[in-house]
């Protein structure tokens, strides 16, 4: 399980405060929704949220745009343990994963966390990615969404990020979706499906925050959510901007 803090608990909320202005005034992010009365509607309740991994920094970016929700940020064990940073990681609400040996450690920590109320920030590639793709989807968020309950709500982030000067950092939340395992299908084989699905309507964001045609796979966004949530690609978007 994760390892347990020795440093006191206003010691965090403090290096958060830090962390958040940190963000605003380096990266000055340009928050916009497909839904905002849908991701209001999650206030109190805990959520997966999965992001597109482009940059070092997109760790703590994701832990202060969702701080509302109270998030633990799944992250590289390798960074978890590395001297001379691993203090401020661990003071910035975070849960190792191994990536080159896996285990089901990160899981039933995620997955308690978000027993206690708590949000969890997962970037699904694994790694980062560069030059506009993105790198398949594992399907452990997946996994831990079935398992909670919990709704997952995919999140793009733009790719450059320019300290100080030069263009906002975008950001575009998506709808929640309630994932569930079909009858008659193995739940390992639902959160492969239900994982490219969330890669399709991540990318599909991420067109969108581009101002650029979705060119991918549909056929990925059919099955495994609710009918409720479904993206409908014919209509025009509309957001709601936060901190323009």
């Amino acid at each position: 399980m994760e390892k347990k803090n020795s440093f006191h608990p206003v010691i965090g909320r403090i290096f958060r405060a830090f962390v958040c202005a940190f963000i605003y005034i380096c990266f000055r992010p340009s928050v916009r929704y497909r839904d905002k009365e849908k991701i209001k509607s999650l206030k109190d309740k805990p959520v997966i949220f999965i992001f597109n991994h482009t940059s070092y920094y997109d760790g703590v970016l994701a832990s202060v745009i969702t701080r509302k929700f109270r998030p633990y940020t799944v992250v590289a064990k390798d960074w978890y343990d590395k001297k001379g940073i691993n203090f401020f990681i661990r003071l910035n609400r975070s849960i190792p994963i191994d990536r080159k040996n896996p285990d089901a450690e990160w899981f039933l920590t995620a997955e308690k966390m978000i027993k206690l109320g708590h949000s969890v920030c997962i970037f699904p590639q694994g790694s980062i990615s560069r030059g506009g793709e993105t790198k398949p989807y594992h399907p452990g968020f997946a996994m831990l969404a079935m398992s909670t309950g919990a709704p997952v709500v995919p999140v793009a982030i733009g790719e450059k990020y320019r300290i100080i000067f030069g263009k906002r950092q975008k950001i575009l939340f998506g709808e929640p979706v309630y994932c569930a395992v079909p009858e008659n299908t193995r739940r390992s084989t639902a959160a492969r499906q239900i994982s490219g699905q969330m890669q399709a309507r991540t990318e599909k964001l991420l067109c969108e925050i581009k101002n650029i045609e979705y060119k991918g796979d549909n056929s990925h966004d059919q099955t495994g959510n609710s009918g409720e949530n479904q993206i409908d690609a014919r209509r025009e978007p509309s957001y709601t901007a936060r901190g323009t």
